[in-house]
């Protein structure tokens, strides 16, 4: 007797191309050899015959489409179980498959494993990022379920990007599968760009297993733009000559964000987890979303700062969540655009003190009553704000060379010239001639547009009196012309009351 044929080969076929096992679809046995006379199967033939691992449903018939193929058509696929995963025939030799060419035993024992598909295969209709996640939708349910780790993500999703430094996913539904990144630390994940390619070693289908296992690219990641970052601007306040309070930094955004249209403030500690500044800014500032779109930052105490006008300062940081208003973007992250404008000023000459000048509008004979004048070169930053001074702050700040009283204040009364009252001129040595101003740097008095150096130094001695001055008016008729009378008239100091 010569060797019996063999089954080499056993495909599903979904003829109708739809997405579920049922009536049309086919399973085609193919032998080794022709048969010989092989007759048509019934239903019961065929389980009996062949041995279907599982129920293939309620109505099915078999027929011989060449000496070498026996197929079977489903017509009503009620009370199926069947999956592709673990279907399997045994053939039993009682049918009586004999080798047409010669006498040969009759075919008998399990067939190969089946191939082909009785479903289309999956696909993936989107694949959509929002904030942290990543969604991919299937047209059907398929056989996966439960969580994936991060190396299950890399070795069966393939993403042609870096998705972060920690992450891992889970199905929320047949039909979803939702990655989270945890760490997105170095994430280049781009909407419209990025994407997925399945590994068929993943052995995905559909959730009834009667589909082929779905591999390659998916289409390409949509979703929401995270907010950019479209200027970093530096802004002078004060118009001065030192990087100091209040110098501020503006960040504007493409678009509203999460926290810019709740009018946030933001600390030190969370700018920093947010903007990871690339260099110092100072030892204290805070941060504020003026408009839904620009956050400001304004420097309290600028010592320890090296920051740069030209230099990319911030690379934003996507764990602290910025994103659009509306909450549905990705994340803002990554280098901002270089700085721009200015934290210290064109520099012009300080101001000079021009000169000192005392009176007594009291017309008294001691210091009490007087005032001083003190006049610049040009009006300055506290002239134009009406400043005044205490005694304590006129000692600190203007510190004249002897003593004025028990008794006085200043104010500037233009932007030029401040006014000193004596208002008790007990004990008071100063004089005429004598008595100048040692200007502190801590006065703070600069040009009126702050771009100097403050004025720091003496002054010109005062001129002028703190006292009234006692004096004759003597006239003589020097002549008589006609009507014209000509008067001379002198006045006599009297030095001797003084």
């Amino acid at each position: 007797m010569a060797p019996a044929p063999t089954v080499i080969s056993v495909v599903a076929a979904n003829p109708s191309g739809d997405n579920v096992y049922g009536a049309t679809d086919t399973i085609t046995f193919t032998f080794s050899e022709p048969l010989r006379s092989p007759q048509p199967l019934d239903r019961l033939r065929i389980i009996n015959g062949f041995g279907p691992s599982h129920n293939l449903g309620a109505v099915f018939s078999g027929q011989w489409i060449s000496n070498s193929q026996f197929r079977i058509t489903i017509d009503d696929a009620t009370g199926h179980n069947v999956s592709l995963s673990t279907l399997q025939f045994v053939i039993a030799d009682h049918l009586g498959l004999r080798a047409d060419a010669n006498l040969s035993y009759a075919v008998s024992g399990v067939t190969p494993a089946i191939s082909g598909a009785f479903a289309a295969t999956p696909s993936v209709v989107s694949v959509t990022a929002v904030g942290r996640s990543i969604m991919l939708a299937f047209n059907v349910g398929v056989n996966k379920g439960g969580s994936m780790t991060q190396s299950d993500i890399n070795m069966m999703l393939q993403p042609d990007f870096v998705l972060g430094a920690s992450y891992s996913a889970y199905w929320i539904s047949p039909t979803t599968l939702n990655i989270t990144i945890y760490n997105m630390t170095g994430s280049t994940l781009a909407i419209g760009v990025s994407r997925f390619d399945i590994n068929g070693m993943w052995q995905l289908r559909n959730a009834a297993e009667t589909s082929a296992f779905l591999s390659g690219l998916t289409p390409r990641i949509t979703g929401i733009a995270a907010p950019m970052v479209t200027s970093v601007v530096a802004i002078n306040t004060y118009n001065d000559l030192q990087y100091a309070w209040p110098d501020m930094i503006n960040i504007t955004f493409d678009q509203p964000t999460n926290f810019g249209v709740q009018g946030l403030s933001v600390i030190r500690s969370d700018l920093i987890l947010l903007l990871q500044p690339r260099f110092e800014l100072g030892s204290s500032y805070g941060g504020r979303w003026i408009t839904p779109t620009v956050l400001q930052i304004t420097i309290f105490m600028g010592d320890g700062a090296n920051a740069t006008i030209g230099a990319v300062l911030f690379d934003i940081n996507p764990e602290f969540g910025l994103q659009n208003a509306a909450g549905t973007s990705l994340f803002s992250s990554g280098p901002t655009p270089a700085i721009t404008g200015s934290w210290i000023a064109t520099a012009v000459p300080a101001p000079t003190v021009l000169s000192v000048t005392g009176w007594n509008p009291l017309n008294g004979s001691t210091h009490t009553g007087a005032e001083v004048f003190i006049v610049f070169s040009t009006p300055t930053n506290r002239g134009v704000l009406n400043s005044t001074y205490s005694m304590i702050s006129v000692n600190s700040w203007l510190q004249p060379s002897a003593s004025l009283g028990t008794a006085y204040t200043a104010a500037w009364i233009s932007g030029t010239t401040i006014r000193l009252s004596i208002q008790n001129g007990t004990g008071a040595t100063a004089e005429t001639g004598s008595l100048r101003f040692n200007i502190s740097a801590s006065a703070d008095i600069r040009v009126a547009t702050n771009n100097s150096l403050q004025i720091q130094g003496n002054t010109p001695a005062m001129v002028g009196s703190f006292y009234f001055v006692p004096c004759t008016l003597v006239c003589v008729i020097v002549s008589l012309h006609g009507r014209h009378l000509n008067i001379a008239c002198s006045l006599v100091i009297n030095y001797s009351v003084l």
